[in-house]
């Protein structure tokens, strides 16, 4: 964090207003080693790693060891995804899947076979603008969209 000072005359005397203002850079020392930063960045991301797997073995530990009734949560899911009605739907997500690869692969060898080239596209006024526009505010529009667009 740094401060923002600003200098205000009040009443013939001279007043200073400071606010705090978050800085995002990291922050420069005096005498401090070129590579400061980022090592500073490296180690915070190594311990944000740690810390994730940390979590993340806790969460496996947890779903393997406590029992939630009769079963731990792993026994769980394993007991509902064995179930009949699971591996009917897997059965039938996979079969899916197929059908459309094939139907994929068939569309893209038939794109293939006719070379097909798209005709191009005519440009055509097919109504009359909403609001009219003389020759002058054209202009001015034409202009405008070459200033912002380039």
């Amino acid at each position: 964090m740094y401060r923002k000072c600003e200098y205000i005359m009040f009443s013939g005397l001279l007043a200073v207003s400071c606010r705090r203002r978050p800085d995002f850079r990291a922050p420069v020392l005096k005498g401090a080693h070129p590579f400061a930063s980022w090592y500073s960045k490296i180690m915070w991301r190594l311990s944000r790693w740690l810390l994730s797997l940390a979590a993340m073995t806790a969460m496996v530990w947890l779903a393997c060891s406590v029992p939630l009734g009769r079963r731990t949560l792993y026994q769980h899911l394993r007991a509902i995804f064995a179930t009949q009605e699971a591996q009917d739907l897997a059965d039938g997500t996979k079969q899916e899947a197929r059908d459309l690869a094939k139907r994929v692969q068939k569309g893209i060898a038939e794109g293939r076979d006719k070379k097909q080239v798209l005709p191009a596209t005519k440009k055509t006024r097919t109504a009359a603008p909403l609001d009219p526009m003389d020759e002058k505010d054209q202009q001015a529009l034409e202009h405008l969209v070459h200033e912002k667009t380039r």
